[in-house]
């Protein structure tokens, strides 16, 4: 029953796709900018503001923004399976490996992107609760995922472009 949600293939896939090519590790790079930089501005943003945590009208925001966002990505993970499908182009055996790759490599991204985006509409609906304790922690977080959303769609808008590209 579990298996209808279980987002584990899909964290996975994502984590994969920050391997360099062939390689059996994760760019300490990437790691250190999808993972370390988040969570290292959260931390600035709130050692250094006035407010221990984030205000109604920003949360009203963020759940807007990032609500808009999952739609968008939803129509864009069904954009990138009408062009898998229809990747029988006339290119070079390699060059239709390479194509297939980066947009599977693409289609993890914009699944894990979606899902961190539920996460900050998830976490900003918590944080309307009443409890100093949880509104600080899931602030806090919400920064962090917003930051971490915002680099994870500048890779997608990356691959696109090098998709479009070669």
């Amino acid at each position: 029953m579990l298996s209808k949600i279980n987002i584990c293939r899909i964290l996975r896939e994502h984590i994969r796709t920050f391997k360099s090519d062939g390689g059996s590790e994760s760019s300490t790079g990437d790691v250190i900018v999808f993972v370390g930089v988040p969570i290292a501005l959260s931390f600035v943003i709130f050692k250094f503001s006035h407010a221990d945590f984030l205000s109604e009208s920003i949360l009203n925001s963020l759940i807007t923004v990032f609500s808009i966002l999952v739609g968008l990505l939803l129509n864009l993970l069904l954009l990138i399976m009408t062009v898998v499908q229809k990747e029988e182009e006339k290119l070079s055996d390699r060059q239709i490996k390479n194509r297939i790759n980066l947009l599977s490599q693409l289609y993890a991204n914009i699944s894990y992107a979606i899902l961190a985006s539920l996460a900050v509409v998830c976490f900003s609906v918590i944080a309307f609760s009443g409890y100093h304790m949880i509104r600080l922690i899931s602030s806090f977080v919400i920064v962090g995922v917003t930051i971490h959303v915002c680099l994870t769609v500048l890779m997608i808008i990356k691959r696109i472009y090098s998709l479009l590209h070669p």
